[in-house]
């Protein structure tokens, strides 16, 4: 019976057993033995697909006929609540990513040498993909290859360093061949005639994913990521591995091309200073003014300046060094349809160079500008931010026309530029996107509990009176009846007490209501030990503000209490240096691991959402102090009038 009873939810639709003593399974058995009579259950769909049920049961008898229809409001936000948790893990997933991506960025970036860059590209595919073996290989111009790289293949099947042929029917061959990524998932083939196909057979590889290492327009060497599990590769893993690849490459060619760098020492240390820089995540105008303070070093140069184009077709200054562009104000506006560097690198996206001679006698009021500063040279570079011209890096000479690598120089400092700028724009667009999802959750945790308070709850209230008039009904004759309705009565008050309990701790209305001071006061009066509250503010935040001040609080307290034996805690709210911040102490045990237990972790993952920090000293024996520091308003990256380039 219970059988089709599942059935029937895995097809999607609730399902209701009225009678239990009419199934004879073990579940039902199971379910009998608990007294539970009539039992109604409807499916939770995630995303369209049935992920599971939730079902309640009743030891009276028939559940009323209206069960489904509230039990399906509930599933939908189940279902809301698992598709938003999965949306995060891939979130994770994608942050993982972008992470390792990084990581191996910044070492092409400060010039790591290939061999040291290797093995951490080696080791990120594996976390990344998941991956069982690995083998980047480097071909020699004898036509052979070298391997240079292993993970997961043991010293005795291939050693780092040992001369290693591809079998014709490798997915490495085919991927040389092609000089394009290839997935190969069977190997059924293997003729074991080779010491390729030994290694794989040794290995046990189920599938492959190999894509060639291109440096500079010829195929360098060979990476292949393999499975010896039945579990596929993700779609995007061919994309990730080119991603890598690509740095890779990246690497080697910059290797190839150091020994004419060696003679340019000066510049390749601003270009250091400015990526350590960029790598510790500045904001875009203090990685101009740093690149500007670097780039007028550069031979010939007087003024050096970074523009940002806006959509009302202006360049905005951003910051200008030097006698001349040094007195501009930061944000004024040149119009970028005149003769200039800057409007040139706007019509075409490309570095420009423009003479004293362009604007002898062009009209408008930069020409002019230029004219009476008797510049006798300009040279812009485009500043491109994924794929997107975001603005120019511009330098000025007062005396001789800049040499002729001036736009070679300059290029590497505007990419440096770019990658702070694009590092930016991704660290706010996160930021946001994880602001979005924790107000999502709020908002979703507000809606449950003005439901319940509205709904549920006020129905259980009303049939608690409904159950009082009954029972002062009952004739005096019928004492068992009368007790037994004031029994169910008293139970239906405790379980209208415990939904709003719960109500509360899913979203506190009073929050909502009259701000964080009346809310955090509640929220002491109601902890199981003495707390003590000081508040210096009476202002109203915003709601994701006020509801992670609240959380904050409300964790530490539960924390205090359940897990570290305090006796006495205290609260402090305050509201300086446009921050909210936020201690709560305790007296007791201490010891508290902040990267352990969800509790902690969420709200960490809550604050930094909201671009706050949060702070954890826990030494043992002598209690707990949380420190949270939120913004009141977050900061916003300029607005660019970029094109696609």
């Amino acid at each position: 019976m219970l059988s089709s009873f599942a059935e029937g939810l895995q097809n999607g639709s609730a399902q209701r057993l009225d009678d239990i003593t009419q199934s004879h399974d073990d579940e039902a058995d199971a379910l009998r033995e608990e007294g539970v009579v009539g039992v109604v259950a409807c499916p939770v769909t995630v995303e369209g697909r049935v992920w599971g049920a939730f079902a309640v049961g009743s030891r009276s008898g028939a559940l009323s006929p209206d069960t489904e229809h509230r039990l399906v409001d509930f599933t939908e936000l189940i279902g809301t609540a698992i598709a938003n948790a999965e949306s995060k893990a891939e979130i994770n997933r994608l942050l993982e990513l972008r992470a390792s991506l990084r990581q191996v960025a910044t070492l092409v970036a400060r010039e790591t040498p290939p061999d040291d860059i290797i093995p951490t590209v080696v080791d990120e595919i594996g976390r990344v993909l998941d991956a069982d073996a690995l083998l980047m290989t480097r071909f020699d111009p004898d036509g052979g290859s070298t391997v240079v790289a292993t993970k997961g293949i043991p010293p005795s099947v291939l050693r780092i360093g040992e001369r290693w042929a591809f079998s014709p029917r490798s997915a490495t061959s085919e991927a040389v061949r092609t000089g394009r990524p290839v997935f190969r998932d069977d190997y059924s083939d293997l003729r074991l005639e080779n010491s390729s196909d030994a290694a794989i057979s040794a290995v046990g590889v189920r599938s492959t994913i190999a894509i060639p290492i291109v440096v500079d327009g010829r195929i360098w060497g060979s990476l292949g990521a393999s499975l010896t599990r039945p579990e596929r590769f993700p779609p995007d893993g061919v994309s990730h591995m080119a991603n890598f690849a690509e740095l890779l490459a990246t690497a080697v060619s910059k290797a190839r091309d150091r020994f004419q760098t060696l003679r340019l020492l000066e510049e390749q240390a601003a270009l250091r200073r400015v990526a350590t820089l960029v790598a510790r995540g500045p904001s875009p105008t203090e990685v101009s003014t740093v690149v500007a303070e670097e780039v007028r070093r550069l031979p010939g140069v007087d003024d050096a300046a970074v523009c940002r184009y806006e959509p009302d077709g202006t360049s905005v200054l951003v910051v200008g060094l030097g006698d001349n562009l040094g007195r501009v104000p930061p944000g004024e506006r040149s119009p970028i349809d005149e003769v200039s560097s800057t409007s040139e690198v706007w019509r075409t996206g490309r570095s420009a160079r423009l003479d004293a001679d362009r604007w002898a006698d062009a009209p408008g009021p930069v020409a002019a500008g230029l004219r009476q500063l008797e510049v006798r040279s300009s040279v812009a570079s485009p500043i491109v931010v994924d794929g997107r011209l975001w603005g120019t890096v511009i330098l000025l000479s007062l005396r001789e026309p800049l040499p002729s690598d001036t736009e070679q120089r300059l290029a590497s400092f505007t990419e440096l530029v770019a990658m702070a700028i694009g590092n930016a724009e991704s660290r706010a667009e996160l930021a946001a996107s994880r602001a979005r999802v924790v107000a999502a959750s709020d908002e979703t945790r507000r809606r449950i509990e003005r439901d319940l308070h509205d709904g549920a709850q006020q129905r259980l209230v009303s049939l608690g009176l409904e159950l009082r008039l009954a029972q002062a009904g009952v004739p005096d004759t019928l004492p068992e009846l009368r007790e037994g309705i004031g029994q169910i009565a008293d139970e239906l008050t405790d379980v209208v007490d415990e939904l709003r309990e719960m109500a509360r701790g899913i979203h506190p209305a009073m929050l909502f209501e009259g701000g964080l001071r009346p809310a955090l006061r509640t929220l002491a009066r109601r902890a199981p030990i003495p707390v003590e509250v000081d508040i210096v503010t009476d202002a109203r935040f915003a709601q994701q503000v006020e509801v992670a001040a609240y959380y904050v609080v409300s964790e530490a307290l539960t924390n205090a209490a359940r897990h570290a034996s305090a006796t006495l805690a205290t609260v402090s709210v305050a509201e300086r240096d446009g921050g909210l911040h936020i201690a709560v102490r305790d007296d007791g045990v201490g010891g508290a691991d902040p990267r352990r237990g969800s509790g902690l972790i969420g709200l960490r993952d809550r604050i930094e959402a909201l671009g706050g920090t949060v702070k954890v000293t826990s030494p043992a024996g002598a209690g707990t102090v949380v420190r949270v520091a939120l913004p009141i308003e977050a900061g916003r990256l300029p607005v660019s009038g970029s094109r696609e380039t």
